[in-house]
C-alpha cells in the first residue's frame, strides 16, 4: 500500500513540508517533539531515504494532532473562474505574440513540487536575499521564469 507521504504524493508532500516548516516546527516543538521533527529535517537535507523519512513526518504530526498528517486539505479545490478573452490592446495597439512571462521560485534541488510565484513573496514569507527559503534544505528557492 501506498501512503501520501511516500508513494506517488511523495514530491507533493516534500513540498508541502517545504512550504510548511515554520508551522509544523513551532507545533512539534510545543507538543515536545521538536527534536524529533530536526532528526527528520537532517535525513531529508542529507539525502536519507525520502519516503521513510515523510513517511515518518507525517506520523509526527497525527501525534501532534494534525489528523491528516501530510496529506492533502479534504475536498476537491474549486478552479477560479477563468477570465474574459483578452481582446487586445487600447487604442489600435498591435497585439503582441506569445504569452506573459511570470516569475516564479522552484526547489533548488528539484525534489519537490512547490513553486512560490514571485508576486506572493512577502507578507511573512522566509526569504534570503530576493526570493524565499527552503524550509527543508535551508538555501533559496530557485528563481525561474515560466
Amino acid at each position: 500500500m501506498e501512503t501520501e507521504e511516500g508513494g506517488r504524493g511523495g514530491a507533493e508532500a516534500l513540498a508541502r513540508l517545504c512550504g510548511n516548516t515554520a508551522a509544523v516546527r513551532a507545533l512539534a516543538g510545543a507538543r515536545g517533539e521538536g527534536p524529533e521533527f530536526e532528526r527528520i529535517l537532517a535525513g531529508l537535507r542529507a539525502d536519507g531515504d525520502t519516503a521513510v523519512l515523510l513517511a515518518e513526518a507525517g506520523e509526527l504530526l497525527r501525534r501532534c494532532g494534525a489528523a491528516r498528517g501530510l496529506g492533502e486539505l479534504r475536498g476537491t479545490p474549486v478552479p477560479p473562474p477563468s477570465p474574459a478573452p483578452w481582446t487586445g490592446p487600447p487604442h489600435g495597439l498591435p497585439r503582441l505574440g506569445g504569452h506573459a512571462v511570470e516569475e516564479a521560485y522552484v526547489c533548488p534541488a528539484g525534489r519537490c513540487t512547490r513553486v512560490v510565484l514571485a508576486d506572493e513573496v512577502g507578507d511573512g514569507a522566509p526569504r534570503d536575499g530576493d526570493g524565499p527559503v527552503c524550509g527543508i534544505l535551508d538555501r533559496p528557492l530557485r528563481p525561474v521564469r515560466l
